[in-house]
C-alpha cells in the first residue's frame, strides 16, 4: 500500500490525525483500495476505488461495483497527463477491477480524470 503518510497529507489530514486516518485505512482495506499516480518515484497524486457489492442478477448472485471516490493530484500536477504516467492509474484500476470481479466502476462527481479513465 502506499505511504499512509502521503495518502493523508494527499487527502488534507492533519498529523495528529494520521493514527486515525490509518486506523480506517485498514479497517476498510477490503472495500477502498488506493491508487496513486507517481512521476520518477514521486507519488503526485490518488484516488480511492471503493469496492461494494450490488444487488444479485439471474446471470450471477455475486455481483461487485467500484465508485471513484477522492481524487486528489498536487495542484502543480493538475492537467498534465499525470493519470497517463506509470504506474497507469487507470490500469490499475482496471486491473483491481478484474480481481474484485467489478462489473462496472462509477463517479458520484464525473472528474476530468474520472472520465479519462473511462468512468
Amino acid at each position: 500500500m502506499a505511504d499512509m503518510a502521503v495518502l493523508a497529507e494527499l487527502r488534507g489530514i492533519d498529523g495528529d490525525k494520521l493514527e486515525g486516518y490509518a486506523d480506517w485505512v485498514a479497517a476498510h482495506a477490503e472495500t477502498h483500495l488506493p491508487f496513486v499516480a507517481e512521476i520518477d518515484g514521486f507519488v503526485v497524486g490518488a484516488a480511492w476505488l471503493l469496492v461494494a457489492e450490488r444487488v444479485p442478477g439471474n446471470g450471477s448472485l455475486d455481483r461487485r461495483y467500484g465508485d471513484i471516490q477522492s481524487v486528489m493530484v498536487r495542484e502543480e500536477y493538475r492537467n498534465r497527463g499525470t493519470h497517463e504516467r506509470p504506474p497507469y492509474v487507470g490500469d490499475q484500476r482496471r486491473g483491481h477491477a478484474g480481481e474484485h470481479q467489478i462489473g462496472s466502476v462509477s463517479c458520484i462527481r464525473r472528474t476530468r480524470f474520472a472520465a479519462r479513465l473511462g468512468a
